[in-house]
Order: structure tokens, then C-alpha cells, then sequence
């Protein structure tokens, strides 16, 4: 599918902040 460059931000975040939960 088509990402917009939103989504991709927020996966970018998501995957961060899951990172420094962690």
C-alpha cells in the first residue's frame, strides 16, 4: 500500500518511544 509521510512519522515515533520504554 501507499504510506503518506505521516504514517511513516508515526511509525518512526511509535518505534522510539517503544525503544526508550523499553
Amino acid at each position: 500500500g501507499e504510506e503518506t509521510l505521516l504514517t511513516q512519522f508515526m511509525n518512526l515515533i511509535d518505534f522510539f518511544n517503544k525503544r526508550r520504554i523499553k
